[in-house]
């Protein structure tokens, strides 16, 4: 069971001789503890009217001494010849005055608290102070209490210097002095680059390493269209996952110190696209998200009527746009009817030769009556046709093909599928439809 009374204090300073005798018109001197310098005491608790120093005693050896709280004293007492009795360094009247050390006076990263504090010294342990700040702090902090000695650093509770916005103006914020630095205490304002969250996102410049350890926090917006290989080993890998967004297109290179998604040897960034990544250890990093500004999976398709007369033919186009990046490609047709030919199902990719210099990379999926290289053979349509899918294929019922692969896009640009149904006595036999999915890796 706790305490439910304490001892009654005594109630007026009494100064005894060594024979047990009361001093008797002694005295009692009163100074700053530790020195020689006079400190006042006053009459009564109010502090509104100081003793004469020295204190002289009545005849019982009795004063009405009442001491500043929290300052420490020295008390010397002498006897009414002025011999003296006695010493007693470092008297203090601990009182906790107060936790809430008011709003600062500083500047934004530079604080400063002037208040009624319950300590005249910086020690540790002295108790937390609860504050509010004027300012958002951008980085690295120090905090002035009292003009006690130089400002201290702000630190948090691992050792490491804050990061932006750790301290928020207006936010009650708490802290505590340890070996010359206050300790940031505020469970809310647990951030930073070594603490693992994330809040507020931080720039840096990208570069061939692009170091995110140095960043001040987890969000890390990336400037700049430098090749990235390398996201440096400054990291720690208690706090290892860092949210990344590109401002600028531009590559990242996959090594083992970049572990990039199975798409190839790089990794082509899109204005606005962002990644989760994670570090590893000893300068080495996996990419376990990849959030795109441009669509994940687009796609569009065709269906062409039905061939039923000789002297009919039919055109139809479809296309998606798409930004730069690694796009996993698939095309499909199917025909109508047996026999015949059709004339043509080509893609196309804005004029240039992506498509073409890509083309080794596709594979058929299904039953197909002609060699590969026909189908890759040069068509006879105008430019920029890039393959000619199906010229001159003879196709069956059962001859549905599919063709899907990896397209590696340096520039945006449109992806054009068309089909083509020409007329003459000889065709029998159209596509009946015909597909175009892109799924953007």
């Amino acid at each position: 069971m706790a305490n439910a009374a304490n001892l009654c204090p005594t109630l007026t300073f009494k100064s005894w001789l060594s024979s047990g005798a009361p001093n008797a018109f002694g005295t009692v001197t009163s100074y700053m503890a530790g020195t020689s310098t006079p400190l006042a005491t006053w009459t009564d608790w109010t502090a509104g009217t100081q003793n004469p120093n020295p204190i002289p005693l009545n005849s019982r050896g009795e004063a009405n001494i009442y001491l500043i709280p929290n300052v420490a004293y020295k008390l010397v007492e002498a006897d009414q010849y002025g011999n003296q009795i006695k010493v007693t360094d470092q008297v203090v009247n601990n009182q906790l005055i107060t936790l809430f050390g008011g709003v600062d006076t500083g500047s934004a990263n530079a604080y400063i608290l002037n208040f009624n504090a319950s300590f005249t010294a910086l020690a540790n342990g002295i108790p937390p102070i609860y504050w509010i700040p004027s300012h958002n702090n951008t980085g690295a902090s120090t905090l002035n209490v009292n003009g006690l000695g130089s400002p201290q650093p702000i630190l948090n509770v691992n050792g490491s210097a804050l990061g932006a916005n750790q301290i928020i103006a207006n936010q009650m914020t708490e802290v505590v002095y340890y070996n010359g630095n206050w300790i940031l205490l505020t469970v809310a304002n647990f951030t930073g680059n070594q603490i693992g969250t994330f809040g507020q996102s931080t720039t840096i410049a990208s570069a061939s390493t692009t170091d995110l350890g140095g960043a001040t926090a987890h969000v890390v917006s990336v400037t700049g269209t430098t090749t990235i290989s390398s996201f440096g080993s400054s990291a720690s890998i208690s706090a290892p996952i860092y949210i990344v967004t590109f401002a600028s297109a531009l590559s990242i290179t996959g090594s083992s110190a970049i572990i990039l998604p199975n798409i190839g040897a790089s990794l082509a960034i899109n204005g606005g696209d962002t990644l989760m990544m994670e570090y590893l250890g000893s300068g080495n990093w996996q990419v376990v998200g990849y959030y795109q500004s441009s669509p994940f999976f687009s796609l569009d398709s065709l269906l062409l009527s039905p061939y039923t007369n000789a002297t009919t033919s039919y055109t139809s186009v479809v296309s998606l746009t798409l930004q730069a990046g690694n796009y996993l490609v698939q095309i499909g047709f199917s025909p109508y009817a047996t026999g015949g030919t059709s004339d043509g199902l080509s893609i196309q990719f804005g004029g240039t030769s992506q498509w073409a210099a890509n083309s080794g990379n596709f594979t058929v999926v299904g039953t197909i009556a002609t060699p590969l290289n026909t189908i890759w053979s040069p068509g006879t349509y105008s430019a920029p046709t890039i393959i000619n899918l199906a010229a001159n294929l003879t196709i069956a019922t059962t001859n549905a093909v599919s063709i899907q692969g990896i397209l590696n896009l340096a520039t945006a640009g449109t992806l054009v599928l068309s089909a083509a149904q020409s007329s003459g006595p000889a065709m029998t036999s159209a596509l009946a439809g015909a597909y175009m999915t892109a799924r953007r890796m």
